[in-house]
């Protein structure tokens, strides 16, 4: 019953707006960790609390510790999508889902097929030279030694993602914010409407669609027109069968 709506809702809408939540990750592989637990972990391991490791100024200053933490804690070389952000694929492709908005860092929405993708963090797949602006893969980045440097001009090669501190692309928030205000129906996958991505972007959401799909419920679910209180990756897919 769950999925007829679901279905029905989706097909009475021209042009859905899909917002993955960091939660998503658990789906695809990533190791969940409580966040206390990592600070603890990380500061004994390295020294520093996680935000002074992800910071410009490690980076600028200290830049192999840096790239030893990145390397070692944020990229995972095994993290592919789950059937989730496959299904947001064929939706899109099916002319559906219009725009997808994510804070997630992993650029798993790309991997799997989609097009139009507002990365507000930016993307680990995506790393530039910031004196000759050559563009490097994250393999790139995970196979070299201590800092990557620019094979053309020998610069230390930049991620392509906000570190701590710093403040995401005016430019981008806007265009999530637009794509928000011309949806017909919002599509929250894996958070809740207090998480970051959804409190920042669902003000500007003024119609009668806004369905949430995460597995575990919160007191703020009684906002949304519908929810779905399930793994998305055990719903979504069944959309598009």
């Amino acid at each position: 019953m769950q999925i007829d709506r679901l279905k029905e809702m989706i097909e009475e809408s021209e042009n859905i707006v899909a917002l993955t939540g960091s939660p998503l990750l658990e789906e695809c592989g990533y190791p969940y960790v409580r966040y206390a637990e990592a600070i603890y972990d990380i500061e004994s391991k390295y020294g520093y609390s996680p935000d002074e490791l992800f910071s410009l100024s490690m980076y600028n200053y200290r830049p192999e510790l840096f790239f030893r933490y990145y390397r070692e804690e944020v990229l995972h070389e095994k993290l592919t999508p789950s059937e989730t952000f496959y299904a947001l694929a064929e939706l899109e492709r099916r002319g559906k889902v219009k725009t997808i908005i994510t804070r997630s860092i992993y650029g798993l929405c790309t991997m799997a097929g989609c097009q139009n993708v507002i990365e507000l963090r930016g993307s680990v797949l995506k790393n530039i030279c910031p004196h000759c602006g050559r563009q490097y893969p994250v393999e790139y980045m995970m196979k070299s030694q201590k800092v990557p440097i620019c094979e053309d001009c020998f610069t230390t090669i930049r991620p392509g993602i906000i570190l701590a501190g710093e403040m995401m692309d005016n430019r981008l928030v806007t265009q999530a914010a637009d794509a928000i205000s011309q949806a017909d129906m919002v599509l929250v996958l894996g958070t809740n409407l207090k998480s970051d991505l959804t409190a920042q972007l669902i003000q500007y959401y003024r119609k009668k669609k806004l369905v949430l799909i995460k597995k575990e419920e919160h007191y703020l679910d009684r906002y949304a027109d519908y929810c779905i209180n399930d793994y998305p990756k055990n719903i979504l897919p069944q959309v598009i069968q």
